[in-house]
């Protein structure tokens, strides 16, 4: 469910210490898209990705004046197949990963 993997994420990323804003218009953000089909045996698959996004000024070379455009600065995406009963506990480990990876990717570069 949409908000329960909401607010997971939201969770993780404020215990990495990052300020969590929902539904803002800040020029940096994650973006999680996540896409699921049963199949008639039981089972779930899904795709999710995660991504990093922010807004720069750039110059383009067919314009005078500079440009704002989306960056995006890190992604990470996966499959996951498992039965239905465990399907949505692991597709929110999986992002809560990415967002693990999100932070120490921050970290990393805020030294």
């Amino acid at each position: 469910k949409h908000d329960a993997i909401e607010s997971a994420l939201a969770a993780r990323l404020q215990a990495g210490g990052l300020s969590v804003r929902r539904n803002s218009d800040d020029d940096t953000y994650v973006y999680v898209n996540v896409i699921t089909t049963n199949l008639p045996t039981g089972t779930c698959v899904t795709r999710y990705d995660a991504f990093l996004y922010t807004q720069a000024t750039a110059r383009l070379s067919y314009r005078d004046r500079p440009a704002l455009v989306q960056v995006s600065l890190i992604h990470r995406g996966s499959l996951a197949t498992t039965g239905a009963a465990a399907h949505p506990a692991a597709v929110t480990r999986g992002l809560e990963g990415y967002m693990d990876l999100f932070v120490g990717q921050i970290r990393d570069a805020n030294k």
